[in-house]
This record gives C-alpha cells, sequence and structure tokens, in this order.
C-alpha cells in the first residue's frame, strides 16, 4: 500500500483551522474583549470614514434552544450544538481495500484507502490515474459507533488569552502589500471541526503534506484585495491553509438558512409538520448553498496536482464531490459525513434531494459515524436515484463508491498525556 508521504491531501472543510485576526500578537486582558472586532469589520480594512461592520450571525442570549425551538424561531438564535473540542482522533482507522488478487491486511486508514484507489487506477508506463471503469476490490469493516457530530456556528472571531497567536508585521509582509501598515496575527478558529482538526493531527509524520481549505469565518466584504493576497499568501506558507473568499450575504444565506434551517433539522428528523412549507421545501437559500460549494470547487481545483487525494467534510459540501469529478475526473476523492443520515422517507421530504445524493456519489469513498447511517444513505440511494446498493456500496453504471463505516473517538495518547498536567492533577484532587 502506497504511503500518504507520497501524496498531498487537500482537506475540504467549512472552516479552516486557523483564522485571522487584526491587530499585535499580544492578547488582550479578558476586560478588553468587548472592544475588539472580527477581523473583517474592523475599520483598519476600510476607508476612512466608514463605519464598522456588524458580525454576520449575532451570538446567544438567554436559554440555548432545541432544534424544534430553533425551527419555529426564524430569527435564529444559535443553537447550543457545537463540535466538541474534546473530540481528539483519527476518525478513519477502519477501512482497507487491497488490490484484486490480494487478501486484506488488517484495518488502514480512509486516506491510506483513498491512495490504494488513485494507485490501483494507474497502467504501468502511464504517468497520471486514468477514469475508472467497473467495480473495484474492496473491503468494508462496520465497527461500532458513536453519535453524529453537532454543527459549528459561525461566529465574530475574538481574541483570547488562552489561544496561541502569532504576529505577522511588515518584516515578511508579501511585496504585493508591503507598502501597507495594517498588521495581523494568526489565531485558532473558534469555529473549525475540532475532531476533523485532532484527527489530522493524529497521523503525524505520516501525513507531511497537506493543504486546508475553507473560510476564515469572518465577514470578509471588507477586506481589500491587496490584504487578501497578503492573507492567502501567508496562509499558504505558514499554515499549509487556502482560504476560499465567499460574499458574506451568500455565506450568510447558505449556513445560517439552508444549511441550519432545512439541512440540519433534515438530517436529525426535525422536519416540520408541514414539510411542503415554502421555508424547508422550497428554500431560496439552495442558491447560495450551490454558490459556496462552487467556491471551494474553483479554489481546489486552481490549486490541485496530479497524484493529490481530495477529502471534503461534512453536510455543508455536500454538492462539492460531484462538481470536483466533472472537472478532475481522475482524482481520488473522498467524503466523510460528521452528523447522522436520516432514513429514505425523511431525507426525500428535501426538494434537492437527488442534487445532494448526487453531489455526494462524485467522491470514490463515502464515510459515516455508524452502521446505521451507511445504511440509510445506500437505502435513500436506491430509493430515490434507482441505483444499486450493496453491502459495501453503491454500483453506478461506470463505476463503484465505497460506503464504510468509521466512528469518531478520542486520541487516547494525547489524554493520557493530558492527566499528567499539574492542573488536571489538582482538579481531579479535589473531585476524589
Amino acid at each position: 500500500m502506497s504511503s500518504l508521504r507520497h501524496h498531498r491531501v487537500i482537506i475540504a472543510s467549512l472552516f479552516l483551522p486557523n483564522t485571522t485576526v487584526l491587530g499585535e500578537s499580544a492578547p488582550p486582558s479578558p476586560t478588553e474583549e468587548s472592544a475588539l472586532h472580527s477581523l473583517a469589520p474592523t475599520p483598519a480594512f476600510a476607508t476612512p470614514g466608514t463605519p464598522a461592520r456588524v458580525p454576520l450571525i449575532s451570538r446567544a442570549t438567554g436559554p440555548l434552544k432545541s432544534i424544534v425551538e430553533d425551527l419555529r424561531d426564524k430569527t435564529r438564535v444559535p443553537t447550543p450544538s457545537g463540535t466538541p473540542r474534546g473530540e481528539a482522533s483519527n476518525p478513519f482507522a477502519k477501512l482497507s481495500i487491497p488490490g484484486p488478487g490480494t487478501p486484506s491486511t488488517g484495518p488502514d486508514s480512509l486516506l491510506d484507502a483513498l491512495t490504494s484507489k488513485l494507485n490501483a487506477t494507474k497502467t504501468p508506463g502511464s504517468t497520471g490515474p486514468s477514469p475508472p471503469t467497473g467495480a473495484r476490490a474492496y473491503q468494508t469493516t462496520h465497527h461500532g459507533s458513536t453519535g453524529g457530530q453537532a454543527r459549528v456556528q459561525r461566529r465574530a472571531s475574538r481574541p483570547s488569552a488562552n489561544r496561541t497567536s502569532r504576529s505577522l508585521s511588515s518584516s515578511r509582509q508579501d511585496p504585493s502589500t508591503a507598502h501597507s501598515n495594517v498588521k495581523w496575527h494568526f489565531e485558532s478558529n473558534p469555529h473549525c471541526n475540532g475532531g476533523l482538526k485532532n484527527a489530522i493531527e493524529s497521523v503525524g509524520d505520516r501525513l507531511r503534506r497537506k493543504l486546508w481549505v475553507g473560510t476564515l469565518g469572518t465577514n470578509t466584504d471588507g477586506i481589500r484585495e491587496s490584504l487578501r493576497r497578503n492573507i492567502e499568501w501567508r496562509m499558504r506558507e505558514d499554515r499549509d491553509s487556502l482560504p476560499v473568499w465567499i460574499p458574506d450575504s451568500d455565506f450568510q444565506s447558505c449556513y445560517d438558512e439552508f444549511c441550519h434551517q432545512v439541512l440540519w433539522p433534515a438530517l436529525h428528523y426535525a422536519v416540520p409538520d408541514a414539510p411542503k412549507t415554502k421555508s424547508f421545501y422550497e428554500s431560496a437559500a439552495y442558491k447560495q448553498y450551490v454558490a459556496v460549494n462552487q467556491r471551494f470547487a474553483d479554489a481546489i481545483v486552481s490549486t490541485y496536482n496530479e497524484g493529490d487525494i481530495i477529502w471534503v467534510n461534512d453536510y455543508h459540501l455536500m454538492l462539492l464531490p460531484e462538481m470536483l469529478r466533472e472537472r478532475l475526473p481522475n482524482a481520488a476523492i473522498g467524503f466523510f459525513m460528521h452528523v447522522a443520515f436520516p432514513s429514505s422517507e425523511i431525507f426525500r421530504c428535501l426538494s434537492v434531494r437527488e442534487q445532494l445524493l448526487k453531489g455526494v456519489l462524485g467522491a470514490d469513498l463515502i464515510g459515516f459515524q455508524t452502521a446505521n447511517y451507511a445504511r440509510h444513505f445506500r437505502q435513500t440511494v436506491s430509493r430515490i436515484l434507482a441505483a444499486e446498493a450493496l453491502p459495501k456500496g453503491i454500483q453506478l453504471d461506470n463505476r463503484f463508491i465505497d460506503v464504510g463505516v468509521f466512528p469518531m473517538g478520542i486520541d487516547v495518547t494525547s489524554v493520557t498525556a493530558r492527566k499528567q498536567d499539574t492542573e488536571v492533577t489538582e482538579c481531579s484532587g479535589m473531585l476524589a
């Protein structure tokens, strides 16, 4: 099996693991936090006299609401759900795909599986992968499950005394912005999928080349073009990341309306009593959902190199695999759904059900948290798209798509190390 060291992995997720914040690197005290703004709304990025912009999504006040209450409240106050920050493990550790005639050698990672798929399509003497044909040899192992991951709410980025940040001064500025005195620094993105980030880190040295593709998680309309180029340059060089620039209005409509008022409830069985109501069944925000996915596709295609592995994550980007397949027919593409997937009776309530399913089927390998979610997906594809669903995947006319189960767990090594921390020891002693 080819090593991951021989391939670069492009990780597409709605939010990057790091974001950018205006100002010096030294974080202020907590009492000064209220006086700070996110990167885009800060007046320094706008022309003099331009008032500061307010965040796209306001913070929750008062008691936190359930998903059902959220559906009734169209003001979209952020829900209490969020990706658990303590989740830390490589979620894709149970899939092995041997080559034809080769016996299975035991479980391996999803990334290794995609690497094998990429190499399996190469023929002797060729310089690149050839179009996939027919069914491939595969082996999918189902194991115990964990609950689906909750969504990540987009809020205005803010400095924190506990975050590690780094100033980017004019000493190493992009020549295109050398004349600018705007100072900014990196911070950990509070909206990033923590489980995904920790899963990537758990791979360690086996994944030497990677590129994160996603958004900063802040308003960006007010950022000048020259500063965007500087951010892109610094992100690529220091954080292995490629920012995707999306108009604030498009992002808000896609993320806050379609993803959280239509997709999220449907994926978690929280559909309205009358699912054909205009806000749910005929959501106008789907156009912005398509536009956001298209911007991700444009960004990935612009940086793709032959042999790269593309890994798409979560329900925000369900159309992305098909968009990439149309433009990169030989690319190795994986998709992992971090949240639940419902039965076909629920999913068919969506007016864009066929588009979403076809979008995901652009991938070579599709992963879910539990065996039930994977089974629901196979049955839904069979009943809505009339495709052949097999126990280990979906058979299309020209290729086979593996569907696997990769439950997300914890990073035992990291947790064990944390147990030795003085602060943790003191707290556990108080509880004893």
